[in-house]
């Protein structure tokens, strides 16, 4: 009897509401968009899925119709966010302006402290130089008096004299009172008692600096990634147990045979809720590598090997693992589903490129699994993969060149044939098309629920379906958080000093 394994590609969870690739590369940009403390990260998002597309063109590849996929964003911003520490950094002269636009820095400075020590500055001169006036010290308080007996003084000596002359008089002499003691009051001013302040010093020092732009150091690269990060979480995280009801005909392979691998490129729980909701035992291994440095495969139930990491996995990078390790190592353990949210969990994901084959953590051994369990097949049913990833083609052409007897199936959409005749998908797609008539490879031109259907059977009767509450999501924490950072505030673009100089005090 023929043994099945699956693998798992984006597509496969669109069914279940999750975007694909493509698509939530949009949706990323239009969620960033809708917040105005998220706005600079869906501008440097938006740049570098613009550059992407880009380089696209220069392919020959029509980037109207392509669009880009969120891992290649995901990976150029992580890229660009450690420019300065890549390997080919010191051959490059200046990177794109733009990028250094995007990533200055100013440092908030509010004004509030030195309005105030200005304001104490000039009150004590002020009173330095009314007590060094002594008749403006004298009569100021009480002016009238002071007029008074000017009045009185003019009076006596106004006698027989005309009273325009006594108007004048007194016009000139209330006049002379106050041009002698402000001409005091304003040269006491300019020459103040302690001209060099030291404290008002440094904050006109602060103030001038806040004006210059800085090199942020990819620090607003690295904010973008984290946001997009707790949108990943959001929009891959099913909590919804009705949505994934058309994934639960895989698991009527276990009929025919004790387990079942699952191979998955994808960060989502679709399988794991799957398997609560019809009562399927799933292992991902993940708990007894994290003691063992091993993946151990069970006899029973579902083996869920996620190739690329799970957005339930949470890392403990560099702890020791009790008395089993004499040095730190790399731990990966489950977390419940009210703390996936949290805008401190960084999920144990990886995007993209050279990431895919990282030495640290399980990654590189559920691809060793993968590689042990699919020699042991003789049908491997891919759905919704595309064929994108070099370190997954090598194994199944190794597994497919191994025995004339195995056979692949493909469910990946409808239009799967003419994207690879209109060369929308890799060379690697058009091989396998090759190998159709020879009955190697089967094509199901279907979307995941009908193949599904199609391939296993019926869906299965739910064991129980009971929804998982979720407070908040986690972009609105990660939102909150920024809102929160108070050190200092990246800005960009012309308008970044202007919106630092109007910021409340």
């Amino acid at each position: 009897m023929d043994r099945h394994i699956i693998l798992l590609g984006a597509g496969a969870s669109m069914d279940a509401g999750i975007p694909a690739a493509y698509p939530m590369t949009n949706k990323m940009i239009q969620r960033l968009s809708e917040y105005s403390y998220s706005r600079r990260e869906a501008n440097v998002l938006t740049y570098v899925v613009g550059g992407l597309l880009f380089n696209y063109g220069k392919q020959g590849v029509n980037p109207i119709s392509s669009g880009v996929n969120i891992e290649d964003a995901f990976n150029a911003i992580h890229l660009i966010s450690e420019r300065d520490k890549s390997e080919v950094a010191p051959f490059i002269e200046a990177w794109h302006y733009f990028i250094s636009e995007l990533d200055k820095k100013y440092v908030y400075y509010a004004k509030t402290n030195l309005k105030k020590m200005i304001y104490e500055y000039i009150i004590k001169e002020i009173k330095a130089s009314i007590t060094a006036n002594h008749y403006l010290g004298s009569h100021l308080g009480n002016i009238d008096k002071a007029v008074a007996k000017l009045v009185d003084e003019k009076l006596k000596a106004a006698q027989g004299k005309g009273s325009f002359y006594l108007r004048d008089e007194v016009g000139k002499g209330v006049e002379a009172i106050l041009k002698a003691s402000t001409s005091e009051w304003a040269r006491k001013m300019q020459n103040p008692s302690s001209l060099h302040n030291d404290d008002i010093s440094r904050e006109i020092g602060k103030l001038i600096d806040s004006t210059r732009e800085k090199s942020g150091e990819g620090a607003i690269f690295s904010r973008t990634n984290d946001l997009m990060i707790a949108l990943l979480k959001d929009l891959v995280y099913i909590n919804d147990t009705s949505k994934v009801d058309y994934i639960s005909p895989i698991f009527r392979v276990l009929d025919s045979q004790p387990s079942l691998t699952v191979a998955t490129l994808n960060y989502d729980n679709v399988i794991e809720l799957a398997g609560d909701v019809y009562g399927k035992q799933v292992n991902t291994g993940i708990g007894q590598w994290s003691h063992t440095g091993e993946i151990e495969i069970s006899s029973l139930g579902v083996n869920l090997l996620k190739i690329h990491g799970s957005i339930t996995w949470s890392t403990n990078n560099g702890r020791r693992n009790g008395r089993q390790a004499a040095l730190p190592t790399y731990q990966i353990s489950e977390i419940q589903a009210d703390k996936i949210s949290e805008a401190d969990f960084y999920p144990a994901v990886i995007f993209g490129g050279k990431n895919k084959l990282k030495a640290d953590g399980p990654f590189l051994d559920l691809l060793r699994a993968f590689n042990y369990e699919l020699k042991k097949c003789d049908i491997l049913t891919v759905i919704g993969y595309s064929f994108r990833d070099e370190h997954i083609n090598v194994y199944i052409t190794r597994w497919l060149n191994g025995n004339d007897k195995r056979r692949i199936r493909i469910v990946n959409g409808p239009s799967f044939i003419a994207d690879i005749n209109n060369g929308m998908l890799p060379d690697y797609a058009t091989y396998l098309l090759q190998l159709v008539q020879s009955g190697r490879v089967e094509i199901i031109p279907l979307y995941a629920r009908d193949g599904i259907a199609q391939l296993f059977g019926e869906q299965l009767t739910p064991v129980h379906q009971q929804d998982i509450e979720i407070s908040s999501t986690a972009f609105e924490k990660a939102l909150e958080k920024e809102k929160l950072a108070s050190d200092y505030i990246m800005v960009s673009e012309a308008n970044a000093h202007h919106e630092a100089s109007d910021a409340p005090d």
